[in-house]
């Protein structure tokens, strides 16, 4: 699903969820690649994300400039299975 900022840039997608014991813990989010390395994945913050039915599909959003979300820190999966 993409993600929008308040000036309706897309300034990423959701590619998946990261889960604890008590639930959903954050949304892991492609920013676009960094530097010719593929992907670049943050995480965020299951609030810092709203969602909203529209034309009979969702929309994410998020309060965020895209700069300052592809400066995040990188969120880099486990080569652990």
């Amino acid at each position: 699903m993409d993600v929008y900022n308040e000036e309706r840039e897309n300034i990423g997608k959701i590619k998946d969820i990261a889960l604890d014991p008590n639930g959903l813990n954050g949304y892991i989010i492609s920013v676009g690649e960094f530097l010719g390395t593929g992907d670049h994945y943050v995480v965020v913050h299951p609030s810092a994300i709203s969602f909203k039915a529209k034309d009979d599909k969702w929309h994410a959003t998020m309060h965020v400039d895209a700069d300052k979300l592809r400066a995040a820190p990188e969120y880099k999966y486990s080569s652990k299975s």
